[in-house]
């Protein structure tokens, strides 16, 4: 692989990290089941997986609209296995605040939800880099339950 093609790839497997959270943000969900490989899991926070992107169309067409969330993602590494497989290790810090009803234009800006790193592992599928597995690994600061 020459070292063009290496920095496009990490390149397009960072933006792959960032862009499917921003789509979650964003309530973007079609988008983010695209960038999903077929096969994919989301191993979400509470420990339940998503499977693939019509496991991701249905949990995400039941989530509550009145959610407004902002994944700050930095610090992101990728590291190229092979010319199909990756690994991208990002820091994540999340705001989070749950309206009484439908979202507004403007949240507080209350305590932040979890400091932590997530870990993508990505597949490259018809020339495209598609998310195979994404989970949070252990928070390095988080909220307290209440």
């Amino acid at each position: 692989m020459s070292n063009d093609q290496t920095t496009i790839d990490k390149w397009e497997c960072a933006q792959v990290a960032i862009k499917f959270m921003r789509h979650l943000d964003n309530s973007e969900y079609q988008e983010m089941a695209s960038m999903m490989a077929p096969d994919g899991n989301w191993i979400r926070r509470d420990g339940n997986v998503i499977k693939g992107p019509d496991g991701l169309l249905n949990v995400m067409g039941n989530r509550p609209t009145n959610i407004f969330v902002r994944h700050l993602i930095t610090n992101t590494e990728v590291q190229l296995l092979s010319e199909t497989e990756a690994h991208c290790e990002s820091y994540v810090c999340v705001y989070r605040h749950d309206f009484d009803e439908n979202f507004e234009n403007v949240a507080p800006l209350g305590d932040i939800e979890l400091i932590a790193t997530y870990h993508d592992k990505l597949v490259k599928i018809d020339n495209e880099w598609k998310i195979q597995e994404k989970y949070l690994g252990p928070s390095i600061f988080e909220r307290p339950k209440v």
